[in-house]
């Protein structure tokens, strides 16, 4: 008795293409679904549990202390420390823990306008910071920062920060809209 070659073809025939087909079909639309549901997901929506989103900070010890720091919080309200000579230097691994510190409301933000400028912080994270070398005197040190989420620690994102020896700039196109924003602000309560 000869062997008859098989061939593929058959196999092909004996098998039931039509339930084959249809799990194949299943599994290529689960695949994209999910990567479609994955690259949709809001990565720029803010962290939930985040306390303080901005700050305003100037120090200078030319001729006595001369220091000023705000924040503004998650509730839209700007706060200064009262206590001028107890420096605070915001440090992100324990960020929320500061709210307390800034102990007095000088200011309301409106909350559509506080979202707004959230909105724009992950964007300005994103943006390149660039130093130049200053050659000041008694000039001290004025900053503005905002904060955001790294994977699960928080992170200080410069929007400028200007000192006697050094100057930065993140050069994203939100974080000088953030930028501007705050020295607008600024302008406001050392106006009243």
């Amino acid at each position: 008795m000869k062997k008859q070659p098989i061939l593929i073809l058959d196999i092909y025939n004996k098998i039931d293409t039509s339930n084959m087909m249809f799990k194949t079909v299943k599994i290529i639309c689960f695949f994209l679904f999910s990567s479609l549901f994955i690259s949709c997901q809001n990565d720029e929506a803010p962290e939930k549990n985040q306390e303080i989103y901005f700050e305003k900070f100037s120090i200078n010890y030319a001729w006595g202390l001369n220091y000023n720091h705000w924040i503004i919080d998650n509730e839209g309200n700007v706060r200064v420390n009262k206590e001028r000579d107890s420096i605070i230097w915001i440090d992100t691994d324990n960020l929320n823990s500061y709210k307390e510190m800034f102990d007095s409301i000088v200011f309301i933000v409106d909350k559509s306008e506080l979202e707004k400028y959230v909105a724009l912080i992950s964007k300005a994270a994103k943006g390149k910071v660039i130093e130049s070398n200053q050659n000041r005197a008694d000039f001290g040190n004025v900053g503005f920062n905002c904060f955001t989420k790294n994977n699960h620690n928080f992170k200080t994102v410069v929007l400028t920060e200007m000192s006697d020896l050094l100057d930065k700039k993140n050069l994203s196109t939100e974080a000088e809209k953030i930028g501007i924003w705050l020295r607008e602000l600024n302008l406001k309560m050392n106006s009243n």
